[in-house]
């Protein structure tokens, strides 16, 4: 996911909307003016605090950032739309070429692969939490290959977790497949025997074997270690799709079957 860098958020706002001699954006002097674009010409349910001034400028970077490339491309194609290179009261450096340049930057962004979303255990141990947050920014960041290995581990360390709510034993240097395995045939959540589940457990023997992959990919194809040679942007957001729908899976399951205290204390 490549979202916006710093040098295109300058260029939009200082070389293309531009700023008075205050310090004020053209246009978005006061935060009223700010939440008017954002909520009815967006069509975004942000609103903002600032109220006047430089303030709101800073406000409107800390949002651009927070976006998602699709919500960040909407405001950049709004904002090209509401100031047009012939506008009388923007800096010189708004003209046709930049606002050419702009619009690509929108096209990119809206082309940029889409991530399932992350998914946070409402309980695991500190290390997943910790590997999945250093995940989530660096995604943001448009830096998915790093991205690879730390929600591997976060992977691997929430299926562990969840053998030791029931006492599933394993080895200590369990790899990711044995340890699904182990989880899918002895976990209490994973114990259905609804009309359909022959075929729901054929898809999640095909992710197992698809975790075969996931960790070559982590030990050889990650930075993880020192490989020479990393996944390419689209392949390392396959692979962190792949386990995010892994994490998502084992979480519901958990949460829908058995996840709660009251199940827990029922099966003892």
């Amino acid at each position: 996911m490549t979202k916006l860098t710093e040098r295109e958020i300058e260029l939009l706002l200082k070389h293309y909307i531009g700023f008075d001699q205050h310090g004020f954006l053209t246009g978005f002097e006061e935060g009223d003016r700010l939440e008017a674009f954002l909520q009815v010409y967006c069509d975004l349910d942000i609103k903002p605090t600032s109220r006047i001034g430089a303030a709101v400028a800073r406000e409107f970077v800390e949002i651009l950032f927070e976006q998602t490339p699709t919500v960040q491309a909407k405001i950049v194609r709004t904002v090209l739309a509401g100031f047009p290179p012939d506008r009388y009261d923007g800096p010189h450096t708004r003209n046709a070429l930049l606002h050419k340049k702009l619009s690509d930057v929108a096209s990119r962004l809206e082309s940029s692969t889409v991530l399932v979303e992350g998914v946070a255990p409402k309980s695991s141990s500190d290390v997943v939490q910790l590997a999945l947050r250093d995940a989530d920014y660096l995604i943001s960041r448009g830096d998915a290959r790093s991205a690879v290995a730390k929600t591997h581990t976060a992977l691997h360390g929430h299926i562990k977790l969840m053998c030791d709510d029931e006492s599933i034993l394993y080895e200590d240097d369990v790899s990711l497949p044995k340890l699904f395995k182990l989880l899918r045939e002895n976990h209490s959540s994973f114990q259905s025997t609804g009309l359909h589940q022959e075929k729901i457990d054929n898809v999640a023997k095909d992710l197992s074997t698809a975790m075969h992959s996931l960790n070559e990919i982590r030990n050889q194809a990650s930075d993880a270690h020192p490989n020479d040679e990393l996944l390419d942007v689209v392949d390392a957001t396959l692979a962190i799709n792949a386990m995010r729908t892994i994490i998502h899976y084992v979480e519901e399951k958990r949460s829908s079957r058995g996840g709660s205290l009251l199940d827990k204390l029922l099966r003892r």
